[in-house]
């Protein structure tokens, strides 16, 4: 398990009035994708590209402090409980689509039917050389994972921010699930499920253990009026019409 990060007190109220901000807009329905990625960018002083001039590549890192060469993966993940009696959660983590790629991968003729090592080894080659080479592209020395949970409810929110890892395969005991649906991978030390796959799709997920004393942020608002939102966006712009560009296509 990787090294658990605390925001500063600085920090932890930027992310605190990004996310209220998220929520009382009349125009966002949720916080997840680009919207987590643009609050975690103003929670940590960060540059955001703007995804409308600048191609988005899909890259292990959605997030980069080029000074300290510190990336984040940026995940969102819904959970069903409150987050004090969260456990656990499993996100996306990659595709490993391992028997279009076998003969690349070094495993000619992988199958479901083949050995669980082989099939586990040639899962974690694709994901271990997505993080390296992700790294060297982006130029990055450490990664980080940073994850918003949301409780129902949307008035509870716990940032999880922990070392984005590759599990070595000696240390970890894969079996199937029952009916053959989804192959899991168990930490052979503390017995403790760390990754699942689905050959049908090929979605690798990794389970992450919710530390007791998580980021955990309680809000209570409600939705502002959409007249009020856009005209207080009108007096720093002078007018929103004017940003449009309304020329006909040719």
């Amino acid at each position: 398990m990787g090294r658990i990060y605390s925001l500063t007190a600085a920090e932890s109220e930027r992310l605190k009035r990004a996310i209220a901000g998220c929520l009382v807009n009349p125009f966002i329905d949720d916080i997840l994708d680009f919207n987590w990625e643009a609050v975690w960018h103003y929670c940590k002083g960060l540059t955001l590209p703007d995804p409308l001039t600048k191609t988005r590549k899909k890259y292990l890192h959605d997030a980069i402090d080029h000074k300290r060469k510190i990336g984040w993966s940026l995940k969102t993940q819904q959970i069903s409980c409150p987050i004090s009696d969260c456990k656990s959660y499993a996100v996306v983590i990659a595709r490993a689509d391992i028997f279009g790629r076998a003969d690349r991968l070094g495993f000619p003729g992988l199958s479901v039917k083949s050995r669980p090592e082989d099939l586990a080894r040639a899962v974690l080659k694709i994901w271990g050389t997505k993080v390296q080479t992700d790294k060297k592209i982006q130029n990055v020395r450490e990664s980080r994972m940073a994850t918003l949970l949301k409780a129902p409810r949307r008035t509870e929110f716990a940032v999880h921010e922990t070392d984005l890892e590759v599990y070595d395969p000696r240390d970890l005991k894969w079996v199937w699930g029952k009916n053959g649906k989804g192959f899991w991978a168990l930490e052979k030390k503390t017995k403790r499920q760390v990754y699942r796959w689905y050959p049908s799709g090929g979605q690798l997920f990794e389970i992450f253990q919710v530390p007791p004393k998580i980021l955990s942020i309680n809000l209570e608002w409600r939705r502002l009026d959409a007249e009020r939102v856009l005209g207080k966006l009108e007096e720093l712009t002078g007018s929103l019409e004017h940003l449009v560009d309304e020329r006909r296509k040719r």
